[in-house]
């Protein structure tokens, strides 16, 4: 199984999208920002795998993906 993931860092989340690129499926993850330690909050929400706390959204079908790669 693989997956593309996506990550929003604001002041107060970092927001995680996640694709399982087999099924289609999308996963949402919300953890709070380290702005004392950059990128803690990325590696936590990454060792959190998709299935596991991450929630599920709409298929792929439902979104559009941006034009650039």
């Amino acid at each position: 199984m693989a997956w593309r993931v996506g990550v929003d860092i604001g002041g107060t989340f970092a927001d995680f999208v996640a694709l399982d690129t087999g099924s289609g499926r999308l996963t949402t993850l919300k953890v709070l920002t380290t702005p004392q330690q950059p990128g803690q909050d990325v590696a936590a929400g990454l060792r959190r795998r998709p299935g596991r706390g991450w929630s599920r959204r709409a298929s792929s079908a439902s979104c559009m993906a941006p034009p650039w790669g």
